[in-house]
This record gives structure tokens, sequence and C-alpha cells, in this order.
């Protein structure tokens, strides 16, 4: 385990585990990480390490909105439009 920095951000990992299956067969799906109480309190927004099989190894940033009122993280970064598998 290694332990995250103190940046401000919470740190999550998406990691794929193929369970020996030999399929070349690709989907695309969505994953979620339930937050609980933890989400902006405090923090600046999520950083999620991904190993992908196109695009490597990357930590993908997703900032907060500052408005308060708001529950939606904006996801347009330097990533989006990228294949992530």
């Amino acid at each position: 385990t290694v332990e995250a920095p103190d940046d401000g951000y919470i740190h999550l990992e998406y990691r794929y585990n193929n369970q020996n299956d030999v399929s070349s067969y690709w989907d695309y799906n969505l994953v979620s990480f339930n937050l609980g109480n933890e989400y902006k309190e405090g923090y600046k927004g999520l950083k999620v390490r991904i190993n992908s099989a196109v695009n490597g190894e990357r930590v993908l940033t997703y900032d907060f909105p500052e408005d308060d009122q708001s529950k939606t993280i904006n996801t347009k970064n330097e990533y989006m439009g990228e294949e992530i598998r």
C-alpha cells in the first residue's frame, strides 16, 4: 500500500483483474466510488490512479466545483476523449 500525498485531494485507485480471461473482447462500462461523507469535506477534488492497457499508468485529476450547491464533478480534462482500457 502506498500512502497518498497530503495535497488536498482524495486519492483513489482503479484496478483491473482479468481473472485469467483470455478473451480479447473489450466493453465500455462505468465505474463509481462511494465517497460517503468524504465528499467536499475540505478536499479540492479526486485523483484517480489507473493502469490502462491503451494509455498506461496515469493519474486523472477531477476538481470539485467551488459552488457548494453543486454535487457534480467537472470531468473535462486532458484525458477525456481518450479510450481507457
